[in-house]
């Protein structure tokens, strides 16, 4: 989020200030999903106004309700004179204290963040679900503008139309993003070392390269693509950037099986990331359910066609079936295989619809995101 923050810091018409409920990210701190201290790479706080607000939560945590507990948001708020707070949420005891903070000091909210997981256990969701019908009217109906970051996001929010008076009146598109110009720079940069990367990774220079990068964890699915490329009949290389619990699975797996030509990088930053994408032909996640997906947005800027899942929320905007990718049933090893094959089949067709993911995510970027903030505080000044 911090390059985006920047982005927004520099338009003229707005004055940022930024409060940090957690310093997750900046410092070294053990990742869940990953299993290993993470610090990003790509974090420069210099030229924002920015605070970090001490979280008094016994289990920190930016996954859970009570991860996050900081009161001096309350204080923050009150005493400054914004003229609109956004919050990236609802997930988190933080959150709230900002929401009342703003309800209380008769503040304008302007509500964004991610649209529910699709993937969760049945109780979980049953019990989410009961709670939101309570409380989320309410939320919409106070919330001055509401920033949706995709098509899944704006079916949520309507979802509770019938509840909340004019609610499309006060709904911006707001695209979730990655930093498109620092990624398609590296684009540039790498396109022309592509078997330089790859004898100096120790990777056979004339196969085709899949890619999966992300946390190794159960509902990733790592597993799945891996059992789908032992079944390919075309050869190719399968590389897998990122950590995690699944791990030692995988490895035993292609022990197992004696499988050929597949690589694990382990966990690699922000700035590394490139190289990988950079090599790679085929983009897949094979996820049981993403909220968004950011990575997909970072391989269509390497030009990579993409196979991802319908649980996977940022493919309902991203992903044009048979045009740049392919979106798949999650949990179907044989039809991964299927499309492995056929695009594996077809280097020509690979290439047209890595051209064509860079084509879409161009216009999926910062510039769309700040257009539609804008538009939601000019909206403001009219209610």
């Amino acid at each position: 989020m911090v390059p985006l923050y920047h982005r927004i810091n520099s338009h003229h018409l707005v004055d940022l200030t930024v409060y940090f409920c957690s310093d997750f990210g900046m410092v070294h701190k053990k990742d869940r999903g990953f299993g290993i201290p993470v610090a990003w790479d790509n974090i420069t706080l210099e030229g924002l106004k920015y605070k970090f607000l001490k979280n008094y939560s016994p289990f920190p945590s930016q996954d859970t309700f009570f991860g996050l507990i900081n009161p001096a948001l309350l204080k923050e708020l009150k005493n400054n004179k914004f003229d609109a707070v956004v919050v990236y949420g609802y997930y988190n005891i933080s959150y709230w204290l900002a929401i009342f903070s703003c309800f209380f000091n008769k503040i304008p909210l302007i509500l964004t963040g991610e649209p529910p997981t699709p993937f969760k256990l049945r109780l979980k969701r049953f019990i989410m679900d009961n709670l939101k019908r309570l409380y989320f009217p309410w939320l919409l109906s106070f919330s001055s503008a509401i920033l949706y970051i995709g098509t899944k996001s704006k079916e949520f929010y309507l979802s509770y139309k019938r509840y909340v008076k004019d609610l499309e009146k006060k709904m911006f598109f707001c695209p979730y993003s990655v930093d498109n110009d620092y990624f398609f720079k590296k684009y540039e940069y790498y396109k022309d070392k592509k078997d330089a990367i790859k004898k100096e990774l120790g990777l056979p220079l004339n196969l085709p390269v899949i890619l999966f990068l992300s946390k190794l964890i159960k509902w990733k699915r790592p597993l799945l693509l891996l059992k789908a490329f032992k079944e390919l009949k075309k050869e190719a290389v399968l590389v897998y950037v990122g950590t995690g619990y699944r791990l030692k699975v995988l490895k035993r797996y292609v022990s197992k099986y004696k499988i050929k030509n597949v690589f694990f990088f382990g966990f690699k930053n922000y700035s590394e990331i490139p190289k990988f994408y950079s090599i790679s032909d085929v983009f897949v996640l094979p996820s049981l359910g993403e909220a968004w997906g950011l990575v997909i947005s970072e391989a269509m800027c390497f030009g990579l066609s993409i196979i991802t899942t319908d649980k996977v929320n940022s493919s309902f905007d991203l992903v044009r079936h048979k045009e740049n990718g392919y979106i798949i049933r999650s949990n179907d090893s044989k039809e991964l295989k299927t499309i492995l094959d056929e695009l594996l089949s077809d280097p020509s067709k690979m290439k047209m619809m890595g051209r064509r993911s860079q084509e879409i995510i161009q216009s999926w970027n910062y510039d769309t995101y700040i257009e539609g903030l804008i538009k939601a505080l000019d909206f403001l000044k009219k209610v």
